[in-house]
């Protein structure tokens, strides 16, 4: 069986998905990411279970639409003021939103699983 390399682009960068058994996580903590759309390839990892975008300068979730599947997204540490498009994320079990500039706790009703 050949053994395949997945990977997203971040401004022409590869940024691999590691297997932790049992799980497929990507950890992009710390890069100065802006904008989460502008990573390329989170179609093709649609079983990713753990996402760390921590420590990054986003100011909105949006893009992660895609990932039915992620279990655990960390988002502590950025510039996220309001708590938006996870609706489709009903699989998550671990929500970071910590160290965050977030005021009001609501759009979380979908999420059963945390």
């Amino acid at each position: 069986m050949e053994k395949r390399e997945v990977y997203v682009l971040l401004d022409g960068e590869r940024f691999y998905i590691k297997k932790v058994e049992p799980f497929l996580v990507l950890n992009l903590s710390g890069f100065k990411i802006r904008d989460i759309t502008k990573i390329e390839g989170f179609e093709l990892i649609r079983d990713l279970d753990l996402l760390d975008l921590s420590f990054n300068e986003i100011t909105e979730i949006k893009g992660l639409d895609k990932l039915v599947k992620l279990k655990n997204l960390r988002l502590e540490g950025n510039k996220i003021v309001k708590i938006q498009g996870l609706d489709r994320l009903t699989n998550l079990q671990d929500l970071d939103l910590s160290h965050n500039q977030i005021s009001e706790i609501k759009g979380l009703h979908r999420l059963n699983n945390l």
